[in-house]
């Protein structure tokens, strides 16, 4: 059961990472378009942030990882927390970022 959850975590961080990474350069190549130095600066601003959601989504998967290597309680834990940390990380990023800049 525990593989099961952890195999299925593994694939779900890397897609929300991959899926983060393309929405940050999807954003840097809007921001650079503009003329004005402080929207290109906004636009920048929110495709540096996107790197949390991104990195913690990693985190998560390097746990998964860990566990399939090591198969131990701190892992499985690791991989959870930080996998429940992403989605909440990227859901903020994607409100934040549309509702708030864009």
């Amino acid at each position: 059961m525990e593989k099961d959850t952890i195999v299925a975590i593994l694939g779900a961080t890397v897609t929300v990472a991959g899926l983060v990474l393309v929405f940050i350069g999807f954003v840097a190549s809007q921001g650079e378009q503009f003329q004005n130095n402080q929207r290109k600066r906004v636009f920048k601003r929110v495709a540096k942030t996107g790197l949390i959601p991104f990195a913690i989504s990693l985190l998560a998967g390097y746990f998964c990882v860990c566990w399939l290597q090591e198969n131990t309680e701190r892992s499985y834990y690791l991989a959870l927390l930080f996998f429940r940390a992403s989605l909440s990380s990227t859901l903020l990023y994607g409100i934040i970022s549309v509702l708030g800049f864009l």
